[in-house]
């Protein structure tokens, strides 16, 4: 994909109220194509030569791109100068919590996995998993420097909605999972850490992530299937994720399907059953520890 395809919706301006609009463009932009020219962002966020300069040098004083040398193409005239995101612009946690796993990550301004705590458990309750996820975030914070710890923005939450759904079509016991329904782990990891925490249903953050480190970088249109213990899934439509009115706009989890003849497979309440109960890590676990 090129950089004009990594064009978002938006338009860009030359007005300086818009000015920090510009510059998150350029940045999505960088993030998506891996690398451009002034020419290149330019064209894609639809800015004169001086304006896109001005903004790319304010983005450099602030050590958020940097310059990578020159592109030799072969055709006439100066070599461009390609930019690309400084890795130590900035730094972000994610964290990802599910019916049977919890896990944290560091990660740098480029998109490049720092280090990674991971728990393969069944989901205790709301306040051991919070002291969990701080103590890892805590171990991941401590392996940057003073300075750099001051560049971590913020914490990506991923997690899906009703955690204590679907317990029976998964064959999990319910254990702590009611407790969830009243814990707002996003507040209570923004208190506990002192920094923005940003949530979102965990098979459309997959979704994002593909579309800025994966396929989504040669495809604008694509539907993503998430596999974890149940399935899941996100939709990207010209470039944008689909969220759909309750943010599940790609979940194909529960679309019909035949019931297994698998007798380790939970009965269906219904003639038919729903794919998260077949299509998922916990059935195949389910299956595999039988035999």
């Amino acid at each position: 994909m090129n950089v004009e395809e990594t064009r978002t919706s938006g338009r860009g301006s030359n007005s300086a109220q818009l000015r920090r609009y510009n510059e998150r463009i350029v940045l999505q932009i960088l993030r998506r194509a891996g690398e451009a020219s002034k020419a290149e962002l330019a064209r894609a966020v639809q800015l004169t030569n001086a304006a896109i300069g001005a903004i790319i040098q304010d983005l450099i004083e602030e050590d958020l791109i940097f310059e990578a040398g020159k592109r030799h193409d072969g055709s006439r005239g100066q070599p461009a100068t390609i930019l690309k995101l400084a890795p130590d612009g900035a730094f972000s946690f994610g964290v990802r919590l599910d019916r049977t796993n919890l896990e944290t990550v560091l990660m740098d301004f480029s998109g490049h996995i720092i280090d990674r705590r991971i728990h393969d458990m069944i989901l205790p309750a709301p306040e051991q998993a919070l002291e969990i996820l701080k103590e890892d975030l805590g171990s991941l914070r401590a392996l940057l420097s003073d300075e750099l710890q001051d560049r971590i923005t913020g914490i990506g939450l991923a997690q899906p909605f009703n955690l204590d759904a679907w317990l029976h079509e998964l064959g999990l016991p319910e254990a702590d999972f009611k407790k969830w329904n009243d814990f707002d782990l996003a507040a209570a990891l923004e208190e506990a850490m002192e920094l923005p925490v940003f949530g979102e249903n965990d098979g459309t953050a997959a979704a994002v992530a593909e579309l800025f480190y994966g396929h989504g970088r040669q495809n604008d249109d694509f539907l993503y299937l998430f596999l974890g213990p149940a399935i899941g899934g996100g939709l990207v439509l010209k470039g944008d994720v689909i969220r759909g009115l309750s943010g599940n706009a790609g979940d194909v989890a529960f679309m019909p399907v035949p019931p297994s003849s698998l007798s380790t497979a939970p009965k269906p309440k219904q003639p038919w059953d729903l794919l998260l109960t077949r299509a998922s890590l916990v059935s195949l676990a389910r299956h595999l520890s039988s035999g």
